[in-house]
């Protein structure tokens, strides 16, 4: 897939988490890796129904800015992941807020389901660390 078919699809996938209440107006983020060491991502602060194709930032794995606007404060995560998972082409990060509503009230997600199981495999937690922060990222890459 080339650049502008990934960057038309990064908005489409948004659009539709969106249409899924999977993040709200600000809140979650998507990017897809490039190669080498380019990722595309959703820009910070915007709103995600203004979001288009040329709206997506694309930024090396060490947060140099190559085009764009000013990427998503989860960058870190985002290249975190891509560094330690070289088969990873896309990551959404969602807010859904029943999971949001569960990890505030101190509750486990359950995946006892054997669909869910089969679908999504093990479910790695990390502790509440502060959004954007380079430990975020460093915990999220680990899990």
């Amino acid at each position: 897939m080339n650049e502008a078919s990934l960057r038309r699809s990064l908005v489409e996938i948004f659009r539709l988490a969106y249409m899924r209440r999977l993040v709200d107006l600000l809140g979650g983020n998507v990017s897809a890796r490039l190669g080498g060491d380019e990722i595309l991502i959703t820009p910070t602060s915007t709103p995600k129904v203004l979001i288009k194709p040329q709206s997506i930032v694309k930024i090396r794995l060490d947060g140099t800015v190559i085009s764009g606007g000013k990427p998503s404060s989860e960058w870190r995560m985002h290249a975190g992941i891509y560094r330690v998972r070289s088969d990873v082409k896309f990551v959404l990060h969602t807010h859904p807020p029943n999971i949001l509503a569960l990890t505030q009230a101190g509750l486990k997600v359950d995946l006892s389901l054997s669909e869910a199981i089969s679908y999504i495999g093990e479910v790695a937690e990390v502790p509440y660390l502060k959004p954007g922060s380079a430990e975020l990222a460093e915990a999220v890459s680990r899990a």
